[in-house]
């Protein structure tokens, strides 16, 4: 079963050691060809304000796709089915190391970019990473439910919840 984690790292075998960055809104994409980059190159705003970005060391298995501008930590990485984990162990199905911290995926902090990087995860583990209707910049005006103004509200006065069309 594939999976995407932003918690407890460590214990799942994605990393050798991890934590949480604070006061954080923006990524290095470190690898822009990769399908977890959603097209994005360099800097990617994935908070719409300070907030927490998990972050685990990855093994030589992974692709690191994004770190910390702070100090160059990876934050989104992808190890392939039948990669080496730093577990020692071989994923048994693809899995995510990602960038959300204990706010999650809530819509009043996620930035339209984070929320591009997050369809793009969901893509990839899905099967679904390069097919039409992907995560990428040509679906960010689609995407006007999950615009917020500063105080977490869209257009119509709601917050609105994140979900995933296809």
């Amino acid at each position: 079963m594939p999976l995407l984690a932003w918690g407890r790292l460590d214990t799942l075998g994605l990393s050798r050691a991890s934590g949480v960055l604070l006061s954080q809104d923006t990524v290095e994409i470190v690898d822009a060809g990769h399908p977890l980059a959603a097209g994005m190159t360099g800097h990617a705003r994935v908070y719409r304000g300070p907030g927490k970005l998990s972050w685990g060391a990855a093994g030589e298995g992974a692709s690191v796709v994004a770190r910390s501008l702070e100090r160059g930590l990876p934050v989104v990485a992808h190890y392939p089915a039948g990669s080496m984990l730093p577990s020692g162990d071989r994923a048994p199905a693809d899995r995510v190391l990602f960038f959300l911290a204990g706010d999650g995926l809530a819509p009043w902090l996620i930035a339209p970019e984070g929320y591009d990087l997050w369809l793009a995860a969901i893509d990839l583990l899905t099967g679904e990473a390069g097919a039409a209707g992907s995560a990428g910049a040509e679906d960010r005006a689609a995407r006007s439910d999950h615009q917020v103004d500063a105080d977490g509200r869209g257009a119509s006065g709601a917050v609105p919840a994140p979900h995933v069309t296809r």
